[in-house]
């Protein structure tokens, strides 16, 4: 009797893991499901069932991970960082093939995001009595070196409106 009640612990077992193998696969979350059809397999390794699921889990794992790359490299190109990190770290979190290109990718975004913010541009608009219009650019902070300013005289200003003989 012990025996009969140990195998039909391990039914149980199998029956569980099984629900909840399959609902995460549906789920499209394949490394989770994986795990659990290999416990599956450690109790029944003849189930051919489970040997199927767990060679469509890699499967669909590997191309899930590979749109979420190349949808990620499309992103970094278009310079929308923010979108592509977030398709970066799926593929890190569910160990893609590219899981190290990944991080790396990841890790070039952070580099480009501080240098970006330490670079930071600014257009301002300048009018007094002496200059009709000024327009300087460059970053905060920087007035010595890196700006670039352009000022109109009044006077050539008001010559380039007087001359102008249409309507």
């Amino acid at each position: 009797k012990p025996e009969a009640r140990e195998k039909i612990a391990i039914c149980d077992s199998i029956m569980m893991l099984l629900k909840s193998a399959d609902a995460k696969f549906e789920l499209l979350k394949y490394g989770e499901a994986n795990a659990d059809y290999h416990k599956i397999q450690m109790l029944n390794p003849l189930d051919k069932y489970v040997i199927n699921r767990i060679f469509e889990c890699n499967r669909s794992q590997d191309v899930l991970c590979n749109s979420y790359y190349q949808a990620a490299e499309q992103y970094f190109r278009d310079k929308d960082y923010d979108k592509a990190r977030v398709l970066y770290q799926r593929v890190v979190d569910r160990q893609g093939a590219e899981s190290v290109n990944s991080s790396l990718k990841i890790s070039e975004i952070d580099r480009l995001e501080r240098h970006s913010i330490n670079r930071e541009r600014v257009l301002t608009y300048e009018f007094d009595s002496n200059t009709a219009i000024g327009l300087s650019y460059g970053t905060y902070g920087a007035h010595s070196h890196g700006y670039f300013t352009l000022r109109l005289n009044t006077a050539v200003f008001d010559l380039a409106r007087s001359e102008y003989a249409f309507n």
